[in-house]
């Protein structure tokens, strides 16, 4: 069924007619298309009619970078590696930041940026866009944005970027050693206009199509006899002359999946349709070689560094609020979970996807381009002295973060048994372990046969080379695709192997 959305404008500006000389009742969307209903006396021959897509393509305030796990001493990408930010810390997937710190300025929150780096994800700036940047500093810093620089930012508020050509991301580089602060910033494109082309006239209604899926769009209902200017949000009081703006967003693909086990040899599978997707086919994969959860795979340790690996080789995606690190320091072995330094929190909005890594970190250098997001530790609550013991809890049916998934060291140490020392050291999960460790082992080097350990010096840590990987990899076997109608919203999978693992794709 789909979902009506009720629009409301954002200017309403009466002429000398007297009267509204559009309105428009209600708007529906699907991910790639919209009908727009007008009232009954909607007249065509007095109105022109406008469709474009929003011009913002990009905005971050920082807001959430202040949080209890950033702080000015514990810089994101703090070595000369742009690596990608948690998605519970921007307001876009898929930033990427090196050296950038936070912290609050004269009861504002901001973020800085000193011979650093912060960089948009992958997105396409068309040529005539304008970056938008507040900024404040009370020195002559300078500052590069895609290699321009501006320089003497003394008391500067604002810095304005237009790009003359297109370009597929933005990145914005300190250069001084005094802090320059960072309040927001946003890019805006020129306006692109829905094409005649995409618009279809359905009775007395108008059908827009080929839209982009979560995206918003104005229609612009303007007199013919004396046409507005063109604006983004508004229409200004002081222009002449009739005008209405309009606001919808059309819906995202995804839909909500649900399956459910209707015998040892079947699985039902049910989805939504809220989005007008219609998917046409289910593609069903047999999973091999998949581990039942998430595990620890690589650990770094030396001087002022400190990094875990944590991998989903489990076949499915991952939300990772389910999920928290109890992070024990100082040599302290008792990794019980009640006598944890710090829970390391994860978000809602943070995903680890299959066959995927995340980082948590603390200062980790000589990584390139980390791909995968990295969440910066607090300072001080892990240290670098290489006995230190963590552990990888589930929520439970209870909502209690309670189940032992992973752990590394000795969750006691009632019999005096020297924990390990790593300190200098690069640990990689052997390629054959398929599952954490449940429980406290008996003797700490019980864990240290599934690691393999390598000497930390600033030759041999290089991401390819010391990736962690499997003996077995996951292996996606293509089993047989279903074709859909348009009003098929579940599917009962018959002739499945007892005990495997599937993967669906709609």
């Amino acid at each position: 069924m789909k979902r009506i959305i009720y629009f409301f404008a954002f200017a309403l500006i009466l002429g000398a007619y007297g009267r509204a000389y559009a309105q428009i009742d209600s708007i529906t969307t699907t991910c790639n298309s919209a009908i727009i209903y007008f009232n009954s006396d909607f007249d065509t021959s007095q109105v022109d009619i406008s469709v474009f897509r929003d011009t913002l393509i990009f905005e971050e305030n920082f807001d959430n970078f202040l949080s209890t796990q950033v702080t000015n001493a514990t810089p994101i990408g703090a070595a000369g590696s742009l690596v990608t930010i948690p998605r519970s810390l921007t307001q876009f997937p898929g930033c990427r930041a090196m050296n950038l710190k936070v912290e609050e300025v004269n009861g504002n929150d901001m973020a800085f940026l000193s011979n650093a780096k912060f960089a948009t994800p992958h997105l396409i700036v068309p040529a005539q866009s304008v970056l938008e940047m507040k900024v404040q500093s009370n020195y002559n810093n300078s500052i590069q944005i895609n290699n321009i620089t501006y320089s003497n930012t003394k008391y500067t508020n604002k810095i304005t970027h237009q790009f003359n050509n297109e370009c597929d991301s933005v990145v914005i580089e300190g250069h001084s050693s005094y802090n320059l602060y960072i309040d927001s910033l946003r890019i805006i494109s020129p306006r692109q206009e829905i094409a005649e082309t995409d618009r279809n006239r359905r009775g007395g209604n108008l059908e827009i199509r080929n839209l982009s899926p979560n995206t918003k769009y104005y229609i612009e209902l303007s007199a013919k006899q004396n046409a507005v200017s063109e604006q983004r949000n508004a229409v200004s009081s002081a222009q002449k002359g009739v005008s209405t703006t309009y606001c919808f967003s059309t819906l995202s693909k995804k839909e909500k999946v649900s399956s459910q086990i209707e015998s040892s040899n079947s699985v039902k599978i049910a989805w939504t349709n809220s989005s007008g997707a219609n998917p046409t086919s289910l593609s069903l994969y047999k999973i091999e070689n998949a581990a039942d959860d998430l595990l620890f795979s690589r650990i770094v340790s030396a001087s002022s560094t400190f990094g875990l690996e944590i991998f989903n080789p489990t076949g499915r995606d991952i939300c990772l609020g389910d999920y928290q690190v109890g992070l024990f320091h100082n040599g302290n072995t008792d990794a019980t979970g009640v006598n944890a330094t710090i829970r390391y929190k994860f978000s809602e909005r943070d995903t680890i996807y299959r066959d995927s890594y995340i980082m948590i970190l603390k200062r980790l250098n000589g990584l390139t381009d980390y791909a995968f997001p990295c969440f910066p530790i607090v300072n001080g609550y892990c240290n670098t002295a290489g006995d230190d013991a963590f552990t990888l809890f589930k929520r439970d049916v209870n909502g209690n973060y309670k189940d032992t998934i992973d752990l590394f060291q000795k969750l006691y140490s009632t019999n005096g048994t020297i924990p390990v020392n790593y300190q200098n050291k690069i640990l990689i999960r052997k390629p054959n372990i398929r599952s954490g460790v449940k429980s406290n082992p008996q003797n700490v080097d019980n864990i240290l046969v599934e690691w393999n350990i390598n000497d930390f010096t600033s030759d041999n840590i290089d991401f390819n080379s010391l990736q962690h990987c499997l003996s077995a990899p996951l292996r996606y076997d293509s089993i047989t695709t279903y074709p859909l109608n348009s009003g098929t919203f579940e599917l009962l999978l018959t002739d499945l192997a007892t005990q495997s693992k599937y993967l669906c794709i709609l």
